[in-house]
C-alpha cells in the first residue's frame, strides 16, 4: 500500500478478512486502502463491518480509537473524528500517528493553530518530518508563507519529492502566482507520480482556470481524463470531467458542457465526485440561460439519486 501498490493490497486485505471474517482491524484497513482510491461505498461498508464486528468487543482502546477516528475522518465526520482522535491522544500520548491524524482534522475544521501544534508534537515523537507535508495548508491559512515553505523543505530532505513540488504548487497557487504553480503541477502528471497525478493534472487545470487560460485548461483536462483512464483511483477521470464541463460553460459552450456534465451524472461515483459535480450545477446555473436550466435540474436530480442510501451520519445536502 505504501509503494503505491494499492489495487493489490486491496486483494491482500480482502483474503485476510476472507479467511478471518471477525478480523476487524484488516476491515478498517482495507476501508482506509479503498477510500483513497475513491471507492466510498465500499469503504463504507468494510468500515461499519468492523465496527460491529463480535471482535470489535477484544479491540484495544488504541485499535477501536483508530477505526472510529479513520472511519469518521473518511466520511468528512470532521467533529467526532476530532473528539476520537483527542481520545486516543490522551491515552497514547507518544503515538505520533495520533497526533498527526487530530491535526489533519483540526485542519479540516478550520482551526489551524491547533493542527499545527499537533502536527509540531507528532513530528517532535516521530523524529521525523512525517506531518510536515500537512503543515503547509495550516501555516497558509494563517498567511504564513515562508514558514510552508520551509515545512516543504522539511519534506524534500525527508524525500518526499513529490509531496515537496506538489505543496510547492500549492503555495504559488496561495499567492496567486499561477504559472508557477503551473509549472510545479505539470511535474506531477508523469506516469511515475503514483498518487500525485491525478490531483497533479486537476490542479494544474485549476492554475491555468485561476490565470484566465481556459482554452489550455480544457486542453490540460482532456489530457488528465485520457491518462487517468486506467489510473488505480477512478475519481481522478471522473473530477476532471467535471472541470471540463465547468469550462466548457466559462468558454460559451454550453451543450457539450451539458453533455459532459450528463456523464457524470450517467455513471456510480463517490460522494466526493457527486458533491464537485452539484456544485458546478449550481455555478453554472446562475449564469445559464432559461433554455439549460430544465435540463441542468434533471442532472442535479440524476445526482441526488446517486447519494448513498445509508449516509454512515453524514449529511451530504
Amino acid at each position: 500500500e505504501y509503494q503505491g501498490r494499492k489495487q493489490e493490497a486491496v486483494a491482500l486485505y480482502q483474503e485476510a478478512v476472507r479467511r478471518d471474517s471477525g478480523f476487524a482491524l484488516a476491515k478498517a484497513t482495507l476501508a482506509g486502502c479503498l477510500t483513497s482510491l475513491g471507492r466510498d461505498r465500499e469503504a463504507e461498508t468494510a468500515y461499519l463491518e468492523a465496527l460491529d464486528s463480535p471482535a470489535n468487543t477484544r479491540l484495544s482502546r488504541r485499535e477501536r480509537d483508530w477505526i472510529k477516528g479513520s472511519f469518521a475522518s473518511d466520511t468528512r465526520d470532521y467533529q467526532t473524528a476530532l473528539d476520537t482522535y483527542r481520545d486516543y491522544t490522551a491515552f497514547y500520548e507518544t503515538d505520533a500517528s495520533a497526533w498527526r491524524d487530530e491535526g489533519f482534522v483540526l485542519e479540516m475544521l478550520d482551526r489551524p493553530a491547533e493542527s499545527l501544534e499537533a502536527l509540531k508534537k507528532a513530528n517532535e515523537l516521530s523524529r521525523s518530518y512525517a506531518a510536515s507535508g500537512e503543515m503547509v495548508y495550516s501555516y497558509m491559512l494563517l498567511g504564513k508563507t515562508e514558514e510552508a515553505r520551509k515545512a516543504v523543505e522539511q519534506m524534500r530532505s525527508a524525500g518526499s519529492l513529490r509531496g515537496a513540488i506538489y505543496r510547492e504548487g500549492i503555495i504559488a497557487l496561495g499567492t496567486s502566482s499561477y504559472s508557477e504553480a503551473a509549472k510545479s503541477f505539470a511535474q506531477l502528471e508523469t506516469p511515475d507520480s503514483g498518487d500525485y497525478r491525478g490531483i497533479g493534472f486537476a490542479m494544474h487545470v485549476r492554475a491555468l482556470a485561476e490565470a484566465g487560460k481556459l482554452e489550455e485548461a480544457l486542453a490540460v483536462a482532456n489530457r488528465g481524463i485520457e491518462a487517468l483512464q486506467s489510473d488505480s483511483r477512478a475519481d481522478f477521470p471522473v473530477h476532471l470531467l467535471i472541470d471540463k464541463a465547468q469550462l466548457q460553460f466559462e468558454l460559451g459552450k454550453p451543450n457539450p458542457g451539458l453533455q459532459t456534465l450528463r456523464r457524470v451524472a450517467d455513471q456510480e461515483s463517490s460522494p466526493d465526485v457527486i458533491l464537485h459535480a452539484a456544485a458546478v450545477v449550481g455555478e453554472v446555473a446562475d449564469d445559464a440561460s432559461a433554455t439549460f436550466r430544465p435540463q441542468l435540474a434533471q442532472i442535479l436530480a440524476l445526482l441526488r439519486n446517486n447519494l448513498p442510501s445509508h449516509s454512515g451520519g453524514v449529511v451530504y445536502e
